[in-house]
């Protein structure tokens, strides 16, 4: 009776979590999160190994507002943008659908992605900012949602690389991360 009520808990609180991620604002909070937790996980501190939230302006003459500027040492920095593209893919794990009816919706939520990565790449942050790569990375605050998204697009991945916007998942960015600060404790070494 006890494993019961705990699966029905469970339930409950799952369908919860996913009504409240239907919502864009919320969604967007969520991977803004994540990608905070990441960074100080990695070792980074705000306002000093990283800044959120930095308005530049691109040689487009347009204003940008990437969600994190990571400082790299010898004075650069990387343009991390969060996304969670969830609405398709948040549909396609309900129990009732067939299973044509679930490849479309992660069909779908692959297309979401790579609109993701059309705008990114439209905004040409790396443009904005001095001593920058060219490029900027994706975070997509959930493993399972950019997997997902790569075995509905097997091509996404190398189209996004194409145009400068490289796609991590929380286990990519953690790496990607410890590694600047890494070269960051070099530094303060040398």
């Amino acid at each position: 009776q006890e494993v019961a009520g705990q699966t029905a808990a469970l339930r409950d609180q799952t369908a919860s979590l996913s009504g409240a991620l239907n919502s864009s604002g919320v969604r967007g909070t969520w991977g803004e999160a994540q990608l905070r937790r990441l960074l100080e996980h990695s070792g980074m501190l705000a306002r000093c190994d990283f800044d959120e939230q930095v308005s530049a302006v691109s040689t487009h003459d347009a204003r940008v507002r990437p969600d994190v500027v990571v400082r790299l040492p010898g004075e650069g920095c990387l343009v991390v943008d969060s996304k969670a593209p969830l609405t398709a893919f948040l549909r396609a794990q309900a129990e009732d659908l067939s299973g044509e009816e679930r490849a479309e919706l992660l069909r779908a939520h692959a297309r979401s992605l790579r609109g993701h990565v059309e705008t990114l790449s439209a905004k040409a942050y790396w443009s904005a900012f001095r001593s920058t790569p060219e490029m900027v990375v994706c975070f997509v605050p959930s493993d399972a949602v950019l997997a997902a998204a790569l075995q509905a697009d097997p091509a996404l991945y190398e189209d996004a690389l194409r145009r400068k916007v490289v796609l991590a998942s929380p286990a990519t960015l953690l790496a990607l991360l410890r590694t600047v600060a890494h070269g960051w404790q070099q530094q303060a070494l040398t």
